[in-house]
C-alpha cells in the first residue's frame, strides 16, 4: 500500500534499546536503510546512526551501513552526510535509458527524474560505492541496455559504478497486474547472460554475481530484522506493511516460535532430494525462501536463474574477475 510515515521518537528509542539489549553479545551491527525513500527521513537516519555509533564505541562492536535509494535526493550535501554516517554503499535503480526510466519512475508531479539522478551519481560515486540495479521485464531489449550504458558512459560513470539486472516478479497482490510482462526464471536466465556480456564488452563492472553463501538472504539469519516505521518486524522485504506477516514488534520480547518468524526457516535444501542433486547447491541455498513458501510455484519456477545458465555464468564470472584484475593493475601503474 501507498503508506506514508516516519519512525516516531518512541519507535526510534525502542529500536536503539532493541540493539542495546543485544550489544554485549554483538561483534557488529549492519544497517540497510530502506523505504519508501529513506532520504525523505534523513533526520531519523542521523538520530539512529548517532546512537548506534556511540553504542558501538561503548560495547566495541563495528557499525556499517548501506542504503537503497532512488537517488533523486542524493545531493552533494546529502552524500557528505551519508559518508559521515558510515553509509559505505548505495543501490540506485535506473529502469532503463532516460526515456524509459522517466516513463516508469516519474516524480509525483509527473516530471522526469533521470537527469537529476545521473547528476547526483557523478559526485556520489566518488565518495560511496554505487551499484545500479536495472529491473528487467519482457519489454527490455539489448538496444535499451546499450542506450543506458551510453548515457552512463557519457556521464563519466562507467568506471565508477557497478551494474546488475533484477528480475521483476509479481510478488504481491498489488503487483498482479504486471504478471504477463514478467519473465519466468528460466527465460530470464538467458537474457541475463546476454545483458551481462554486453556490460563486460562495454567495460562496465558487474555489481552482483553468484557466489557461495551460507544463507540466501536475511530471512535465513536469526539475528536479522526488517523493522518498519511502526516498530513491527518482518523476515522479508516483500512483507513490509502487511501486518498479517509481521513477526512481532520491537517493543516486546521476540517470540522465536512465532509462525511468521519460523515459516521461512522450514525448508532445508540439504534435506531436499532435488536440491541435493543440483549443480549449484550450496551457491543458491535453495533459492528465495519467500518465493518457495508463498507463491505455490512449480519447482522449475522456484530456482534461481543460475540453475539454467551455470556454464555461461561461470564464464561471465571469470571474464569479470579478469577485467577487475586489469583495472587494479592499471590503477597501480597510474599511481
Amino acid at each position: 500500500e501507498n503508506k506514508r510515515g516516519r519512525m516516531s521518537s518512541e519507535v526510534i528509542d525502542n529500536l536503539v534499546n532493541f540493539v542495546r539489549n543485544r550489544a554485549p553479545r554483538l561483534t557488529g551491527v549492519d544497517i540497510s536503510w530502506y523505504g519508501g525513500e529513506p532520504l525523505l527521513a534523513l533526520a531519523v537516519i542521523e538520530q539512529i546512526t548517532d546512537s548506534l555509533i556511540k553504542m558501538g564505541s561503548e560495547y566495541t562492536f563495528t557499525y556499517t551501513a548501506s542504503m537503497i535509494t532512488n537517488g533523486y535526493l542524493l545531493t552533494r550535501d546529502v552524500v557528505d552526510t551519508l559518508v559521515n554516517l558510515k553509509v559505505g554503499s548505495i543501490q540506485v535503480t535506473l529502469d532503463g535509458p532516460s526515456w524509459l526510466h522517466n516513463q516508469k519512475r516519474p516524480l509525483k508531479n509527473g516530471k522526469n527524474s533521470f537527469d537529476t539522478i545521473i547528476e547526483n551519481l557523478k559526485y556520489a560515486s566518488t565518495r560511496i560505492a554505487v551499484g545500479i540495479r536495472v529491473n528487467v521485464d519482457k519489454s527490455f531489449t539489448p538496444q535499451m541496455i546499450a542506450e543506458l550504458l551510453d548515457e552512463l558512459e557519457q556521464a563519466g560513470l562507467r568506471d565508477h559504478v557497478g551494474v546488475y539486472f533484477g528480475l521483476i516478479e509479481a510478488v504481491t497482490t498489488a503487483c498482479s497486474n504486471i504478471t504477463e510482462s514478467c519473465y519466468e526464471v528460466s527465460d530470464f536466465s538467458q537474457v541475463e547472460i546476454e545483458f551481462f556480456a554486453l556490460l563486460l564488452q562495454r567495460g562496465f563492472r558487474i555489481d552482483k554475481l553468484p557466489s557461495p553463501s551460507m544463507t540466501f538472504c536475511m530471512a535465513q539469519m536469526i539475528n536479522s530484522f526488517l523493522i518498519d516505521p511502526d516498530g513491527d518486524f518482518y523476515r522479508c522485504f516483500n512483507y513490509v506493511g502487511d501486518k498479517s506477516k509481521a513477526a512481532g514488534n520491537i517493543n516486546q520480547p521476540i517470540n522465536f516460535d512465532h509462525p511468521n518468524f519460523t515459516r521461512l526457516f522450514q525448508f532445508d535444501p540439504f534435506e531436499d532430494e532435488l536440491c541435493r542433486e543440483c549443480d549449484i547447491l550450496p551457491t543458491c541455498m535453495g533459492s528465495c525462501p519467500a518465493r518457495r513458501a508463498d507463491r505455490d510455484l512449480t519447482r522449475d519456477k522456484i530456482c534461481e536463474s543460475w540453475k539454467y545458465n551455470l556454464q555461461p555464468m561461470l564464464e561471465i564470472i571469470a571474464w569479470s574477475r579478469q577485467q577487475a584484475q586489469q583495472r587494479a593493475l592499471a590503477a597501480k601503474e597510474t599511481a
